[in-house]
């Protein structure tokens, strides 16, 4: 079962008698094609079966006795993967069968978006913004993105990770969540937000792959929830809440924080964000201001850590520089 974006390194010495390969998007006719060729160089061509269209409406017999998914997100349900392997685990597989990946957990720990990005000004680079003014211009007008950094610096984290959203998918599944875990500052420094990576488990008694220090398909998010940084000392506490509700299309989740640091001279900071899959125009999604720059300005003082809400942005960094970006419009 597959995004139409990675072919599983197993697939090729995967050989159970019911194994079928499902691709979950229906715009993925090239990859299928592409699919359906190779077949016959595999060892067992006859033992596979290729399958077009979502999961979620396709019936086969007999059921599945194991499901290789490739739906992960950097933030682990942001692609669907509980309620479309949910639908499977009922539909499509035999009782008692195996998921593979295992587990997928989110972690969050609170930074300031500038430790990310050191020695840099914490702007979207100058050779980037016509590219994201066409995917804008595209979509028909501004929305929000989730900016993905990828090989943030160990030293920009001032707590330690915490689960926020975890996914069983042989397990108890759940389609939302919601958690509320307290983040405890071990070193001074400044907050406005917090950086999400993923820990997945293939089996159960594996080691997981960690987005946040191992190389890996997913990198870490930044999620803001404060208009400016908040000092911080050991022994303060982000109290985060983190909810993950299905969308108007019952499949991608929808997720909003709720945050409330608690200082040591006895203050409370709010923040919060919400983080829609699709639908929501740009606006206030957050209790402290605009969610989307309202200024021209892109150069060093630009506030680029506004408006990161939905849709996706990524930096790929190379000696401590943004190189490139990639913008995926929501749906």
């Amino acid at each position: 079962m597959g995004s139409s974006q990675q072919r599983h390194p197993d697939s090729r010495d995967f050989k159970h008698p019911r194994a079928c390969r499902l691709r979950a998007r229906p715009s993925s006719t090239q990859r299928y094609v592409g699919e359906a060729v190779n077949l016959p160089a595999l060892a067992s061509p006859d033992r596979i079966t290729l399958l077009l269209g979502e999961s979620t409406s396709l019936r086969f017999a007999p059921r599945a006795d194991v499901c290789v998914a490739e739906i992960i997100g950097s933030l682990a349900d942001a692609e669907g993967a509980a309620a479309v392997l949910a639908d499977a685990r009922t539909r499509l597989m035999e009782p008692g069968g195996l998921v593979i990946p295992h587990r997928a957990v989110t972690l969050a720990a609170a930074v300031r978006l500038s430790d990310l990005l050191p020695d840099q000004p914490v702007a979207f680079a100058e050779s980037a913004l016509p590219y994201m003014r066409d995917i804008l211009d595209w979509h028909g007008r501004p929305f929000d993105v989730r900016l993905r950094v990828e090989n943030p610096p160990a030293d920009a984290l001032l707590s330690e990770g915490a689960p926020v959203e975890v996914l069983d998918f042989n397990g108890d599944l759940q389609t939302q969540q919601c958690t509320t875990t307290g983040l405890a500052i071990t070193r001074p420094g400044l907050v406005d937000g917090v950086l999400t990576w993923l820990n997945l488990w293939c089996l159960p008694d594996d080691e997981p792959l960690d987005a946040l220090r191992m190389k890996t398909n997913w990198v870490t998010i930044y999620l803001p929830l404060f208009d400016s940084p908040v000092p911080v000392e050991p022994g303060d506490v982000l109290e985060l809440t983190f909810a993950a509700a299905l969308s108007d299309d019952w499949v991608h989740p929808d997720y909003q924080l709720q945050a409330v640091l608690h200082t040591a001279d006895g203050r409370q900071h709010r923040g919060a964000l919400v983080s829609p899959h699709h639908g929501a125009p740009s606006g206030p999604t957050r209790s402290t201001g605009s969610s989307f720059p309202r200024t021209d300005r892109h150069g060093p003082d630009a506030p680029a850590h506004r408006g990161l809400a939905r849709g996706l942005l990524r930096a790929f960094r190379r000696d401590g520089k943004v190189r490139s970006l990639e913008v995926a419009r929501p749906r």
